[in-house]
């Protein structure tokens, strides 16, 4: 199937599913808030995906903001070659306009696939929450307010290629270039493998946190592997991994920002991993780290 030229207008897409996939080559397409929900074996090449105007959040009053694509209860879907572009960007008027909205959000999925696309000006560009089996290689995320991509309570997953900057915080966000999270009700989030990843900015790098709240632990995480990352930032985490269980550390680079009050560090609590080949350099008065090679 192929997108002809023009707008393609928020729209929901509920229980379809296709084997062999359905391809869709998108690329003169410009599509703003869809929702894909209930359905199995799609494929998307190109397009330009940007979320709807907002409306209006009943609480407060400001503004809600939906994603420029979601998917819920997914399975096999793959998405490759795409623009997400969201509010956020430099202004050259009258100062800067911060990113708001997802660009992809994914709630519940299969097998699902995000490959060589970029995205601009939301607050959090993806996030992958309870997906088993996936795939993000090769995605650009810049000027995003918070996070570049977000993966909650998943497995069996590969992140690779990523490159993250110009990160921008309007208040007290605490950005991240990858965050991965677990929560007690479900399995932690495990067999994932980060790797070759470039983080440059006013933001964390890869980061795993775990948290106990009125005695009740997250989780953790099992099997994680991060290796090869390459990081220079401006806050203390550049990599943290919190319980990981039967993980490993290995090859990364950590910098810091050049004027940052934190040297950027490996921080890995009671995680039980292989560590090697690690390397943090001094910053902001404090010495470097190495680790002997692998």
């Amino acid at each position: 199937m192929v997108l002809a030229a023009g707008d393609y207008p928020v729209h929901a897409f509920r229980r379809h599913r296709y084997d062999p996939p359905l391809v869709i080559d998108a690329h003169a397409a410009t599509i703003t808030g869809w929702l894909i929900t209930g359905s199995k074996g799609i494929t998307i090449h190109g397009g330009t995906f940007m979320p709807p105007a907002p409306g209006v959040n009943p609480k407060t009053g400001g503004p809600a903001w939906t994603p420029a694509l979601r998917l819920d209860n997914i399975e096999a879907f793959e998405i490759s070659g795409a623009r997400f572009v969201g509010p956020g960007h430099p202004d050259t008027g009258s100062g800067m306009v911060y990113g708001e909205s997802y660009g992809l959000f994914v709630n519940v999925g299969a097998n699902v696939n995000l490959l060589d696309s970029t995205f601009t000006g939301f607050k959090s560009s993806a996030v992958l929450q309870q997906v088993t089996g996936f795939h993000v290689a090769n995605i650009t995320f810049t000027y995003m307010r918070s996070d570049g991509l977000d993966v909650a309570l998943s497995r069996n997953g590969i992140i690779e290629g990523l490159d993250c900057h110009d990160t921008l915080i309007r208040n007290d966000e605490h950005p991240d270039c990858v965050q991965l999270w677990s929560r007690p009700a479900r399995p932690p989030s495990s067999d994932i493998v980060i790797r070759k990843n470039k983080v440059v900015g006013n933001t964390q790098g890869i980061t795993m946190f775990n948290h106990v709240r009125d005695g009740v632990d997250d989780g953790g995480f099992d099997r994680i592997t991060v290796e090869d990352i390459d990081v220079t930032v401006g806050y203390p985490h550049g990599i943290a991994m919190g319980s990981a269980r039967n993980s490993i550390l290995r090859n990364n680079h950590v910098r810091t920002l050049p004027g940052a009050k934190w040297r950027a560090s490996i921080n890995v609590g009671t995680s039980e991993l292989q560590r090697c080949g690690n390397t943090v350099e001094a910053g902001a008065g404090k010495p470097a780290i190495t680790d002997p090679h692998c």
